[in-house]
């Protein structure tokens, strides 16, 4: 039974995770990070997932490292460290990788950490009074595993500037930035999520997977004619597919695709 988290399914293939150790702040501990990771990949295998959202249960979304695992972790070796950072490192990867559309429900502070799962999804809805900090440098530290998110969310010199500052930044600027994609200012936090949530749900699933597929292939290709080759073979793939035909035919006869089931189209 998991203890550090909630999941919870609504319709239309809607999930969401919610971290819930409210009275630590939703700080990451080794068993929370497990459970993220665990609870990640039997998602990805679930034929009626959708959109996943993440939140946090209580006054803030994430204080990043608990305090005790930090304290635990002066007695690690190298080894140990090494071991210890790789779980929190393989459980964003997971997350930024995660196959179906992802929206961060941030409000109250986010720290170190809990940025960095933000910055892993692929929106990010903030309450006007939330903020940020990466505290890591006041410490001694650095916050070396959501690095590489940070930079591609806000990059290199922003990411640097909030790295060796540790200042705390609002929600207004952490939208300026980009690592928050939209504000939640005239809704709950949680009914702009749903929102945003139908708007997508407008668009083929096929095509919502297979655009974040071809985002993770594309990083790892170095080369002009590879990129060519890939997008090439994206194309031709999802035109020839079910729903691209689907998709293609009814815009053609101006109608609705089968999988569209709001109104509300944007």
């Amino acid at each position: 039974m998991m203890k550090s988290i909630t999941v919870e399914q609504f319709d239309e293939g809607i999930y969401q995770l919610q971290l819930n150790r409210p009275e630590k702040y939703n700080a990451f501990n080794p068993d929370m990070i497990d459970e993220i990771t665990v609870t990640l990949n039997s998602l990805k295998t679930d034929s009626n997932l959708r959109l996943l959202l993440i939140a946090g249960n209580g006054k803030n979304f994430s204080a990043g490292a608990d305090l005790d695992w930090m304290r635990n972790s002066i007695n690690y070796s190298a080894t140990e460290n090494f071991a210890d950072a790789e779980k929190l490192a393989t459980m964003l990867k997971i997350l930024n990788e995660f196959p179906v559309p992802t929206i961060a429900l941030v409000h109250g502070k986010t720290f170190g950490g809990g940025i960095g799962l933000i910055a892993c999804c692929d929106f990010a809805i903030a309450e006007i009074n939330a903020n940020f900090c990466f505290s890591e440098t006041r410490i001694g530290l650095i916050p070396a595993i959501v690095s590489p998110y940070i930079i591609s969310a806000v990059g290199n010199r922003i990411a640097k500037q909030l790295f060796l500052s540790a200042q705390v930044f609002s929600a207004q600027q952490a939208y300026e930035y980009g690592l928050i994609s939209n504000l939640a200012v005239e809704q709950p936090l949680f009914d702009a999520g749903i929102e945003l949530a139908k708007l997508l749900l407008n668009n083929s699933p096929q095509a919502l997977r297979m655009t974040k597929q071809l985002f993770h292939q594309l990083a790892h290709t170095q080369d002009t004619h590879s990129a060519t080759h890939l997008t090439c073979n994206f194309i031709s793939k999802i035109r020839i597919s079910k729903e691209g035909q689907e998709g293609l035919t009814a815009f053609l006869e101006k109608r609705r695709p089968n999988w569209q089931k709001h109104k509300d189209i944007s």
